[in-house]
């Protein structure tokens, strides 16, 4: 049911869901374009020196690659220290969350018959999205795991180890990824006061 273009919504009510959207989709960016003490963008995989997403007025593209930064931890053991936010936001054919929230932006400020399309998009991308989120912190965890093991059972190897945490924990992607699952929940709770979908479980794990 299209709630968004059936006059159901009045000036006010569609002006603060749109200041919301933006909000939420500015805070994502953000949050991706974080940077540590030196300067270096923690997301944009190996181009340190450039922000992860960027908007030229044309959307949002991914200025970092999808490389992995690799550092020793062991006599012949290396081990990634990086996500990217290709790993991330990136939903293949040069589409991500962040455009997809802007299309709904535009179907709340002028809306088409496309609305309810655009509505399972955006849906599909921040289920899409989420997931690579849980993944993310799963294979991080799996990092910090064998570093803790590698830790008890080679102490000679602390100093490789400490610097391997160092650069993972410097990415404070735990915060990261626990803002992004909050800004999806309130994309969630707003889009659902307007309308009308037939299953919203995807959500409950966010």
């Amino acid at each position: 049911m299209l709630w968004g273009s059936n006059g159901s919504l009045s000036e006010d009510d569609r002006a603060g869901m749109i200041a919301e959207l933006e909000i939420l989709r500015d805070s994502i960016a953000s949050s991706f374009n974080a940077q540590d003490e030196e300067g270096n963008y923690l997301f944009s995989g190996t181009n340190t020196n450039a922000p992860a997403i960027s908007n030229a007025g044309g959307g949002y593209v991914i200025d970092g690659n999808s490389d992995k930064r690799v550092v020793t931890v062991s006599k012949g053991v290396t081990m990634e220290s990086n996500m990217t936010a290709a790993d991330i936001v990136d939903l293949g054919g040069g589409n991500n969350v962040l455009n997809q929230i802007d299309a709904m932006i535009e179907e709340f400020k002028n809306p088409t018959d496309n609305f309810q399309a655009e509505v399972d998009a955006t849906l599909g991308a921040i289920d899409s999205t989420h997931s690579n989120v849980l993944g993310a912190m799963t294979e991080v965890g799996g990092r910090i795991n064998n570093l803790d093991l590698m830790e008890s059972t080679h102490s000679e190897n602390k100093l490789f180890v400490d610097k391997v945490n160092s650069d993972i924990s410097a990415l404070d992607y735990g915060e990261a990824s626990v803002r992004l699952n909050n800004y999806l929940a309130a994309l969630q709770a707003t889009q659902a006061s307007y309308v009308k979908i037939n299953d919203l479980n995807l959500f409950d794990r966010i």
